[in-house]
Formats: C-alpha cells, sequence, structure tokens
C-alpha cells in the first residue's frame, strides 16, 4: 500500500515500483539524468505504470509522457526538475490536463518551459511556479507569451538565480510582465526576483495591474 516514493535519482529498477506499488500517489525524483537516454527511458515507462499519480516530481518528460499524463484524471500537481533534454516537435495530439492545478519548473533556461506551456492545456491552472538560472530578456516576452494563454492563473512566481553576481540590466525599462499579466482576470500573485537585474517598472502601468 506504498503511496509515496522519494528517489534520489531514476534508479535503473524504477519500474518495479508501481508494479508492486498500485496505489502509488507521489513520486519524487528532484535530480537530473544522469545517463539521458538511459534514464529518461526508465523513467517515461515507469511513469506509464503509474495509475493514479496525484503529485510528480521528476526530470523533464518527452511528448509521449506527457500524452499518457494528459489523461491521468488524478493528476494534480506537476514539478519539472532540470531541463537536460529536448521536447523536439509535436506529433501528438495530447488531450487537455483537466485536474492540474500546479506546475513548477526548476530549470537552467526557459525553452523548455516555454514549449510546455505553448503546446499544452491545463484549463484548471491557477498555480505556475519557476526557478530559472538564467532568463534574459530574449525569453521574458515568449515565457509571458506562452502563459498568457491559461486564464485561469491565479499565481505567477518567477525566480532568476544567475551565475554571477554583477547587476544586469537584463529587463531594461521593459513592462512586458505586468502588461501581459492585464489578462489574467484572476491573477492574485505576480512574483518577480531577480536579484542580480535591475526592473523599472511604469508607475501608472503597476497601478493599472494593481486595480484590475
Amino acid at each position: 500500500m506504498l503511496r509515496c516514493c522519494t528517489l534520489p535519482i531514476v534508479h535503473p529498477d524504477l519500474k518495479s515500483v508501481p508494479i508492486r506499488c498500485a496505489a502509488l500517489e507521489d513520486l519524487s525524483i528532484k535530480s537530473s539524468f544522469e545517463n539521458t537516454a538511459a534514464d529518461g527511458r526508465v523513467l517515461y515507462d515507469s511513469i506509464c505504470l503509474c495509475e493514479r499519480l496525484v503529485t510528480l516530481a521528476c526530470p523533464p518528460l518527452d511528448w509521449t509522457t506527457w500524452e499518457y499524463l494528459s489523461n491521468l484524471p488524478t493528476l494534480l500537481t506537476l514539478e519539472i526538475w532540470d531541463d537536460r533534454c529536448s521536447l523536439g516537435p509535436r506529433n501528438l495530439n495530447l488531450a487537455p490536463f483537466l485536474n492540474v492545478t500546479r506546475l513548477y519548473f526548476f530549470t537552467r533556461r526557459a525553452a523548455y518551459t516555454i514549449a510546455v506551456m505553448q503546446h499544452l492545456e491545463f484549463p484548471s491552472l491557477n498555480q505556475f511556479e519557476m526557478d530559472v538560472f538564467n532568463l534574459p530578456w530574449a525569453d521574458i516576452e515568449p515565457l509571458f507569451h506562452a502563459l498568457s494563454q491559461h486564464k485561469t492563473l491565479s499565481r505567477i512566481a518567477i525566480s532568476s538565480e544567475r551565475g554571477d553576481r554583477e547587476p544586469q540590466d537584463l529587463l531594461g525599462s521593459s513592462s512586458t510582465p505586468i502588461r501581459q499579466s492585464l489578462c489574467f482576470t484572476q491573477l492574485r500573485t505576480l512574483h518577480l526576483k531577480f536579484p542580480y537585474c535591475s526592473i523599472n517598472l511604469d508607475d501608472d502601468l503597476l497601478l493599472e495591474a494593481m486595480s484590475s
């Protein structure tokens, strides 16, 4: 009757967990792939044996595994750790993730997250959180454009902890995050943390966002 399993890495015998523990609801592997191809295959095959997952935290998934999860009605929370995997072109017609309410991404760059948010539907999503090592201006606009497709969001939290410690003007005077947040009619919390970047916000636009 094991319901929760936490592992430090993708173990070669991972598939034995869902085979022996049909009641598994929480699977957590917060690590990168050690061997991308081999570990990825083990992870994907193992997840596709889970039929009652409520919470999943794992390294990045391929489109086939995303397709399986889109048809898993029990899934509520999904966390992706690292992004050492390329999604590539999407050739699958994925169903909406009807009951997923929270997404969290811990990545080095935003490309994987942007692809997921662009191509997948989360009609019940209300929390989006992202910790990304490096989020340059070139990725800010496509990221918020992808997020703007998900109108049900009530909380957006994005943190970018750059490796260097010199102040960077990566966001400049752009107001893209605030301006695009106006489309979220349910938004209650917008948390942006860029400790080594300067962000200049227009007071009138900020007031408009707070009043909407």
